[in-house]
């Protein structure tokens, strides 16, 4: 399934407020306001937008993933 304009663009801005060190991932809520207004939406559609997203994505990489026993017997290129 093809993720949605809607879609996509809240799972970059999202990405792009990633910080690797928090313990909880949540947009500034004036980059939620700016991102709702651009997608004429409420902030919570904006959840829903994400929450969709991120289950659209995660289906695709587990539909591509090598079956377990090729990545248990690949080699590590980290050193």
């Amino acid at each position: 399934e093809v993720l949605s304009d809607q879609e996509r663009d809240v799972l970059l801005v999202t990405a792009r407020c990633y910080k690797p060190d928090a313990t909880h991932q949540r947009l500034p809520n004036k980059v939620a306001a700016e991102i709702a207004a651009t997608l004429n939406t409420t902030t919570d559609r904006l959840r829903k937008f994400r929450a969709s997203g991120y289950h659209k994505l995660r289906e695709y990489v587990l539909a591509r993933r090598p079956p377990a026993k090729e990545c248990a017997n690949a080699k590590s290129t980290r050193k």
